[in-house]
């Protein structure tokens, strides 16, 4: 099996993709929308800014999964899985776990370091919920 990796730049591009299909199917008029192109922008400052996070406190800020994760469990979507199909929240999901985890996807990491990621995202999702 070839490495899927992505390096920073790769990833600011497909990040660059996600947000001008946000922006042409009007996502930024719709209030969940709205915060998750900003997110993504937000994704972007850092990768350019710092490169992939290392520091929880950056991982924290830049995670996507607490503005996706309702509509995936509403959705019966099984984002926690590491091999689920994560249907229409699919893009979203990747690009967060590749600037989680130094660009690699879902399928290049072991069992165990899917754990973790679905771990952090938990105390990502419980942060955001105590900040409101």
């Amino acid at each position: 099996m070839f490495a899927t990796m992505k390096n920073v730049p790769e990833v600011v591009a497909l990040l660059h993709r996600q947000i001008k299909s946000g922006l042409d199917h009007d996502f930024d008029a719709d209030p969940i929308g709205n915060v998750r192109l900003r997110q993504l922008l937000l994704m972007e400052d850092c990768l350019n800014a710092i490169g992939f996070p290392t520091e929880p406190e950056h991982k924290a800020r830049v995670s996507l999964v607490p503005y996706v994760f309702q509509e995936a469990n509403y959705d019966d979507i099984s984002w926690t899985s590491q091999n689920a199909d994560l249907a229409h929240l699919a893009s979203y999901f990747d690009l967060d776990f590749m600037v989680q985890n130094q660009g690699r996807e879902r399928s290049e990491v072991s069992e165990q370091e899917f754990r973790r990621y679905v771990e952090e995202a938990f105390k990502f999702i419980d942060r955001k919920q105590a900040d409101h």
